[in-house]
C-alpha cells in the first residue's frame, strides 16, 4: 500500500515544511509514501466557497 500526502498550493511557513520533511523521512522507513502538490487557483475572489473546494477536489482527482 502506498501512501501519498496531497497539499493543496506550495507551503511557505519553514516549520511545517520541515515537520512535513522530517514525517516523510520516517513514515518511509515502513511503507512507500510520497507528498504531491496541487496547485492552488487562481482568481478565486469571485468563486464561492463551495465552488473553490470543488475545483480543488477536481484537481486532486486529475493527480
Amino acid at each position: 500500500m502506498k501512501t501519498e500526502l496531497i497539499l493543496v498550493g506550495k507551503t511557505t511557513n519553514k516549520h511545517f515544511v520541515a515537520c512535513i520533511d522530517d514525517y516523510v523521512e520516517r513514515i518511509s522507513h515502513y511503507m512507500p509514501f510520497s507528498t504531491t502538490v496541487v496547485p492552488e487557483l487562481r482568481q478565486t475572489k469571485s468563486l464561492t466557497a463551495e465552488q473553490q473546494k470543488e475545483r480543488e477536489g477536481e484537481l486532486i482527482l486529475q493527480r
